[in-house]
Parts: C-alpha cells; structure tokens; sequence
C-alpha cells in the first residue's frame, strides 16, 4: 500500500468534495432606506495539496471560510447600523442580488433571546436575539438562516449559521441536497467552533457523506487544536477496498487530528487513521491494520515528512504524545456536545439535527 494512494486520494476527495463557494469577492447594497452591505462571499473553494497530508489543512481552510461568512455577514449589518435599530422590528427585502444568487431576505432585531436552538453541536438550547434569514428568489428555496447577539462577540450563546450548498451554488454544488452547520462560541483565544455536514457528496463524485470537525483556540489562540471525521460515502468505500481489501465494508471514516501553532511558520504535528465500525477508534491503522505514518509534520510550506517516532518530534511543533491524547479523545464522551465525535455522533447528523429552526415562509414584498 502506497501512502500517497491511499491518503492522497482521501485528502483530494474529502476536502476537495467538502469545499463550498458562497460566490465572488463583492459587496452588494440592498435598496434604500436600510443602505444595507451584505457581503456573503466569506466562503471560499478549499484546494487540497496532492500529498499524504494535504487533507489537514483543509479542516482550518474550511472553518476559516465559515467564519468569515459569519463576520462578513455581521459587518455589513453593523456598518448599516442594525444594531441601533428600534428592538421588535422585521426587515423583509426581495430581489437581492448576491452576486449569481438572487435572493428574498427577512432580518429580525429584538432585545432577548427570542430563539432559543439546540442545533447539533449546541448540546442544550442557546438563546439568540436576532436572525437573518435567505431563501432562492426564483423558487423560495431557504439557503440560510443566521442566528447572533452582538457584532464582534461570540461569548454567551455564540453564533450559529446553517445553509445548503446546492441552493446558494448549484453550479459548482452538484450534488446532493448538503446542509452544513457550523457554531462558534466563545471568547477571543478560546474559542471552540464545530461545523457538520450531512447528506454528501456535496458535488458530482465527491466523497464525502456526513462530517463533523471540532477546532478549539489553546494557550491564549497561540495553538489551534483540531478533531475531525468524515464518513466516506460507498462508491468511495468501495475506490479503498480495492487498495485496501480489509476495507472491503462500510461505513468507513476518514479520522484525524493535530495541532497548529497560529504564528508563522505554522508548525503542526497530526495523526490519521481509517476506521470501519468494527474498529472505530483504533489509532494508527487502516481498518484495523497498523500503518506507520504517525506522525505528520507540516507548517506553512506545506508537508515535511511523516513516520516521525513519538520521540523524534521536534521540540518547536506540538508534541507527539499531546496529539495522542488529542485522538484519543475522539472515542469518548467529553461531556460536550459540540466536540463529540463519536460513531454515533457522527451517524445522528442527519435531516432531524442538521437542519433549518425558523419554520419561516419566503416574503413577497418588502417592508418599509
């Protein structure tokens, strides 16, 4: 088995298959009076490096993206002032252009928690005071729904945003009819995000199926700490068996996790594994055969080496044995929904928890 076969492929097909693009680098102004610039082009096309490891980076890649959606997103609502609006009132627009996508949109602004979510990752109800949500012009499609409290602050509830990727692109997003999650909470050098996907692949032979991805700020946001797994759909299942053939079943799940220091030059030290059920959980094997490629060294240009022994890990990158105990964490109940990543986790997110809460119906016309 040659490791850029096996590990290459996954990097170019589960990342390359999970990326997402909202569309253009642009902001676009909504008609008077709200002078509203709403930029949602935060998201980008995540490219994975054809190496062993080029699937690592796109984990930050893609969580960065959803970030930015979010923070664009608020921007240009504070630039417009929605923050000193009157509390109570309802903002309804149509024939939005975002760059391709032409769009309706309601914003909601009130002085409490009005919704209260248990998305996915929440665990328990979070309580948000406003919305904003965006549906398909032509057809009243939802696309996203936007859930926060306050510019620039994602202690308390955080905020939450979901969309589907086929609606906001169809072009690029051919695929399955994808929901993505993704909540950030937390304060500035610890804060936790987790964004989930069900119902891959998101375009045309992708491979993924169902995903989840957890990345915590450590050490004053000095270290960024990653879990992921990603549920391969069959056809890709079936691509790794015939390399593989004790991956001859499925589900299979493409798992890893590592440390980035977040200065220059970026130095990071993984681990990654393959699991069939049967062996979920299992470091350092491909279904349930040891592999040596613990552990991966990279930092920002790019993969170094891997097979790095325990001991051998250079003192300036994340240590060997805190990344053991940072994959090993993957398997257990840590008390907090939103870095589960267990089987089950993994297997409930589906149409029930990854999904649309505002139950709202598209406007036809726009308010004052």
């Amino acid at each position: 088995m040659k490791k850029k076969l096996i590990f290459g492929m996954l990097a170019l097909l589960a990342f390359l298959g999970a990326s997402i693009t909202i569309y253009e680098v642009k902001t676009y102004r909504i008609d008077r009076p709200l002078e509203l610039r709403l930029d949602v082009s935060g998201i980008k096309e995540a490219q994975a490096a054809e190496n062993a490891w080029g699937g690592v980076r796109q984990s930050v890649t893609w969580a960065n993206a959803n970030s930015s959606l979010i923070d664009s997103v608020l921007t240009g609502l504070n630039n417009a002032g929605f923050f000193q609006w009157p509390n109570g009132i309802t903002v309804t627009r149509v024939n939005v252009s975002l760059g391709t996508f032409t769009g309706k949109i309601q914003l909601n602004k009130n002085a409490s928690a009005t919704y209260n979510i248990t998305c996915s990752a929440c665990g328990s109800a979070q309580g948000f005071k406003h919305r904003l949500i965006i549906w398909r012009q032509s057809d009243d499609a939802q696309a996203l729904e936007l859930y926060f409290n306050d510019y620039g602050d994602t202690t308390g509830s955080g905020a939450l945003v979901i969309y589907r990727t086929q609606i906001l692109n169809p072009t690029q997003f051919n695929g399955s009819d994808t929901y993505v999650e993704s909540w950030v909470v937390g304060s500035a050098g610890s804060r936790r995000q987790t964004y989930s996907w069900r119902d891959g692949p998101l375009a045309s032979g992708g491979a993924t199926d169902r995903a989840r991805i957890f990345l915590e700020e450590m050490d004053g946001g000095a270290l960024l700490c990653v879990k992921a797994v990603i549920r391969l759909n069959s056809s890709t299942a079936s691509q790794i068996s015939s390399s593989i053939p004790q991956c001859n079943t499925t589900p299979l799940y493409y798992t890893v996790a590592y440390g980035q220091k977040t200065a220059s030059p970026f130095q990071t030290t993984a681990k990654v594994a393959i699991w069939r059920s049967a062996d979920y959980g299992t470091a350092s094997t491909l279904c349930g055969t040891a592999h040596n490629l613990d552990f991966g060294l990279f930092n920002g240009n790019g993969f170094i080496e891997d097979g790095v022994a325990l001991g051998n890990v250079p003192s300036d990158f994340r240590s060997g044995s805190a990344i053991n105990t940072l994959f090993s964490q993957i398997i257990t109940d840590t008390g907090n929904a939103y870095e589960n990543l267990r089987e089950s986790d993994i297997t409930a997110l589906d149409a029930t928890t990854v999904r649309f809460f505002s139950g709202a119906t598209a406007p036809t016309g726009n308010s004052p």
